[in-house]
Order: structure tokens, then C-alpha cells, then sequence
């Protein structure tokens, strides 16, 4: 794997941006958490504060969504 690679692979994704990079909304993101599905996300925040700062590494939601794939097409 090259450098570029992995270093695009663990970039840290905010909330928003994941909600983008999966074409959906905050409010479905946000829904999907409170199921307890959904990509993992990283809570930055230091502990016993209120606000969290939540973080999504890209290369797992790539992998949750390349997970929900139907079919492959056929070569």
C-alpha cells in the first residue's frame, strides 16, 4: 500500500463529512447512531465533558459501506 494510500485510508472524517461522503443526511446519521448501527466512530473528547467530538476514520466507513454492496457486477 503506498503512502498516499494510507494516509487517505486513517484521515479523520467529521460528521458532516461522513454524512456527505455516504450521501446522506445528519439526521440519518444521527438516527443510525442512536440504533447503534451505522460506521464506528472515535469520540476525541476528553473524558467526563459533556460535548463530544465525534470522528469517523474514512477507511471504515468505505469498508461499512463497500459491506452493504448487493451484488458485484459481472466482469
Amino acid at each position: 500500500m503506498a503512502a498516499a494510500e494510507l494516509e487517505e485510508d486513517s484521515v479523520l472524517l467529521t460528521f458532516q463529512e461522513t454524512a456527505d461522503l455516504m450521501r446522506v443526511g445528519r439526521h440519518t446519521l444521527v438516527d443510525w447512531m442512536a440504533e447503534s448501527w451505522g460506521p464506528p466512530c472515535i469520540d476525541l473528547a476528553p473524558p467526563g465533558r459533556a460535548r463530544r467530538t465525534l470522528r469517523f476514520v474514512r477507511a471504515d466507513v468505505v469498508r461499512f459501506i463497500e459491506a452493504r454492496k448487493l451484488w458485484e457486477a459481472a466482469a
